[in-house]
C-alpha cells in the first residue's frame, strides 16, 4: 500500500498523510492546546494514543491548506489502530 500511496503523491502531487504525522503535525503547529496536551501525556507513559484522539488529529492534519486543494492519500491509516487494540498497554 505504500507503494500506491508514494506513487499518487509523484504523480498528482497530492498530500501523503499516516496517523503518525497527524499527531506530529497537531503537536508541532498547535502545542498548547488540549488535543496536544492529550496526545503528549500517553506518549509521555509510554502508551499509545487512543483512536479518538488520532482520529481528531487526523482531522486537523486534513484542515491544512495543501490537504484541501491538493487532494491527500491516507497511508497506514487502519495499521496503527488495528495493532493498537491488540497490544497491552505497557508492553512492547
Amino acid at each position: 500500500m505504500l507503494l500506491v500511496a508514494r506513487r499518487f503523491v509523484s504523480e498528482y502531487s497530492v498530500v501523503r498523510l499516516s496517523i503518525g504525522e497527524a499527531l506530529r503535525t497537531v503537536l508541532d503547529t498547535q502545542p498548547n492546546t488540549e488535543l496536544s496536551g492529550c496526545i503528549l501525556s500517553y506518549l509521555h507513559e509510554g502508551h499509545i494514543v487512543p483512536d479518538e484522539l488520532a482520529v481528531h488529529a487526523l482531522e486537523v492534519a486534513l484542515m491544512d491548506i495543501k490537504c484541501k486543494t491538493r487532494g491527500y492519500v491516507l497511508c497506514s491509516f487502519l495499521e496503527p489502530l488495528t495493532t493498537q487494540n491488540i497490544t497491552p498497554c505497557g508492553q512492547i
